[in-house]
């Protein structure tokens, strides 16, 4: 009888089942060994390994003790800030000058009552009632952001806003998140890709892989490509400037000097202003300092800057800085504020 032909005993067909899925099991049990836990954000969306894109280089130290939310009514100066902002490491380069702060995130300052004639008299309100009595607000956003916060209008309003909500302090600024092993096996095919791809510019998920000359700008392995966050080309373009001058006016009128911070996209310091933008770009930070009442950093030029000097300004695997770039960005908000006009 040909062997070929013998029919499949129950123990050999359980064995056919078995075999391939232990192989898949220890395959990805290896493979999962060889991938440092997620770190960035853009490794998670991206599905790529951070052994290729996480920096190789320590992060800054950060005195946890300075990392600290002061009580409202008893802060020099109120921030309000998104992502950037949350884990208070910029802050705390003020803090341990003797300068207290308090941070709220923008997402709590979305609603206007319908008692406001406009964004800057709600904020305004929210102020006053939540017994602020510093000098000092910074006004801190993300570029790809900072059009929608400003379009915010009040005739979309609820009756009644909650109170100003004092954001917690993330210490731990770099959050690690284990893997399955779809990720791993997803993780394997992107790398897989990238080492055909030969300089292509891809995209995975919401992270733009994109060719770079980047070994003198980051620090982790695959630096011969870049990570981008795919929403810093479809931002829309900057038309908020009598928005921004009617805040800043009103929080004046409280005695209270702004400094607007807003952050540049990583694509805008690494590939350059409006590169690969989906709409027309306009520069922010020279567009805002065209209004002389108006204080702005010029994060966009000083982070371009600063990106040639310092290797990992902003992580290779993130959309946010690293904690010596956040630390650059507290030295100068410090070193702004003596020259602020009341």
């Amino acid at each position: 009888m040909n062997p070929l032909l013998a029919p499949i005993t129950p123990k050999k067909f359980s064995l056919a089942l078995v075999l391939p899925m232990l192989v898949l099991a220890l395959v990805g049990t290896l493979a999962g060994s060889a991938f440092k836990p997620l770190k960035g954000d853009l490794t998670r969306l991206g599905q790529l390994p951070e052994s290729d894109f996480g920096p190789q280089q320590a992060q800054a130290a950060v005195p946890a003790k300075w990392q600290i939310n002061t009580p409202i009514a008893q802060a020099d100066m109120l921030v309000i800030g998104d992502s950037f902002s949350m884990n208070h490491v910029w802050q705390s380069r003020l803090q341990a000058q003797g300068i207290k702060t308090t941070t709220v995130h923008w997402d709590t300052q979305r609603h206007c009552s319908r008692r406001d004639a406009s964004y800057g008299d709600f904020l305004v309100r929210m102020i006053r009632e939540s017994g602020f009595k510093g000098r000092y607000i910074v006004l801190e956003s993300v570029e790809r952001e900072f059009e929608q916060r400003m379009q915010i209008r009040c005739d979309q309003a609820i009756a009644s806003p909650a109170a100003l909500r004092i954001a917690k302090p993330t210490l731990n600024s770099h959050p690690t998140e284990t893997l399955g092993w779809g990720w791993v096996y997803k993780a394997l095919w992107h790398k897989l890709v990238l080492s055909y791809a030969q300089g292509q510019e891809k995209t995975f998920g919401d992270t733009k892989v994109i060719a770079l000359d980047g070994c003198g700008l980051f620090s982790h392995q695959r630096c011969d490509y870049g990570l981008f966050y795919k929403n810093d080309f479809h931002k829309p373009s900057f038309d908020s400037t009598q928005q921004v001058a009617a805040i800043d006016t009103r929080l004046r009128q409280l005695n209270i000097q702004p400094l607007w911070l807003i952050v540049p996209d990583k694509s805008t310091v690494y590939l350059g202003y409006g590169t690969g933008n989906e709409h027309p770009f306009v520069n922010i930070w020279q567009t805002l300092a065209q209004q002389t009442i108006i204080r702005i950093l010029d994060l966009g030029t000083l982070f371009k800057q600063q990106q040639r000097k310092q290797r990992d300004l902003y992580l290779p695997n993130d959309t946010h800085l690293s904690d010596a770039g956040f630390l650059y960005m507290g030295d100068l908000v410090l070193q702004t504020l003596p020259l602020l006009a009341f």
